[in-house]
């Protein structure tokens, strides 16, 4: 009788494991069904419930990224990603700190931005240079040089990574000739051009030159660095930004509006779509992730546009020539450690 009442006890237990297991697992697997006949919206909350059930998952992080990708409206991604905050462990925490930021920058909240980005690269250890890098860009395009040159310089001396440490100082002579030190402001550059002449990054030295020269109307110097910037990096988006009306690429096609996302309904309507993977207030910014994006295969440039009186620069990835293929890019992003949602 005690053998049959441990028996009974086991199969209990069983019983109550599987009843608490399996309407996870259903929600998952709802989720993922719904997602594939393109109920984006059915999807993103069938997700949401079992993110709340599955707290500490090893798969927890990745389906919460995976949700936000599939989220069409960035204020209720935004809205998520608040709400998940306290409930991602320190090992993923940078990183969802510094997509959260993308998303508040993308839709403007350059405060909220700011202090994400330094959260990031807090909760990295402080080895997360390149979002320190971010929250310095912020500070700058909110006029805020002296924490702007603060971060900057911080983040040059702590920085491992040479792209990191050039865009630092590239920031750093931008605040200086904002300041009026357009001296210490090309020494900085010259010297830049000089100790990373191999650097990927060259072509946006050579534009911070030209800038400054042209600024200060020395011709000679200008047409100079013009012409290394032609010879050199014909193909460049610097390039483009010095020369647009002679360049390759195309910085600006056909600005639309930030939030105005399709829906399966309105497929028929539209021939193409794009999507978006950053929006930014200073276009380094937007120049840097569309040579990232490159870099990782994809078909990227930074489209101009003004929301409400305010300059956006935004990094896009298309033409698409459908909504499904458009979801596909957003997943691929994803998977690669990006972020986007599809535009018009």
């Amino acid at each position: 009788m005690k053998e049959i009442s441990i028996y009974r006890l086991i199969l209990f237990l069983i019983i109550l494991t599987a009843v608490k297991i399996y309407p996870e697992s259903s929600l998952l697997n709802d989720a993922r069904a719904a997602e594939k006949t393109g109920k984006y919206e059915d999807a993103v909350q069938l997700y949401n419930k079992w993110l709340n059930k599955n707290i500490g998952s090893d798969d927890y992080y990745e389906i919460l990224i995976h949700m936000l990708s599939i989220e069409k409206n960035p204020e209720m991604a935004l809205k998520f990603q608040k709400g998940f905050e306290n409930k991602i462990n320190s090992e993923n925490k940078s990183d969802f700190y510094e997509r959260m930021a993308r998303t508040e920058e993308m839709l403007g909240y350059i405060d909220e931005a700011e202090e994400s980005y330094r959260k990031a690269w807090l909760s990295s250890g402080r080895v997360n240079s390149k979002a320190l890098l971010s929250s310095a860009v912020l500070l700058f395009s909110m006029g805020k040089k002296d924490a702007a040159e603060k971060t900057a310089k911080k983040v040059y001396s702590e920085s491992k990574d040479n792209s990191t440490i050039i865009k630092s100082l590239i920031l750093l002579a931008s605040i200086y000739e904002s300041s009026g030190w357009d001296a210490k402001a090309e020494k900085l550059l010259l010297d830049v051009k000089k100790r990373y002449k191999n650097s990927e990054l060259m072509p946006g030295v050579l534009a911070s030159l030209f800038k400054l020269y042209k600024k200060e109307k020395n011709a000679g110097k200008s047409d100079q660095i013009f012409k290394e910037l032609q010879i050199s990096f014909p193909d460049s988006i610097y390039y483009a930004i010095v020369n647009p009306d002679n360049s390759n690429i195309k910085l600006f096609p056909n600005p639309g509006l930030l939030f105005n996302m399709p829906t399966e309904r309105s497929e028929k309507e539209i021939k193409t779509y794009s999507v978006q993977a950053g929006s930014f207030s200073v276009e380094e910014n937007a120049i840097y992730l569309v040579k990232d994006l490159k870099r990782a295969g994809f078909k990227a440039y930074v489209n101009g546009t003004s929301i409400n009186g305010r300059k956006y620069f935004r990094a896009i990835i298309g033409p698409i020539n459908s909504f499904k293929e458009a979801q596909k890019v957003v997943d691929n992003l994803t998977q690669k450690g990006y972020s986007g949602f599809i535009v018009k």
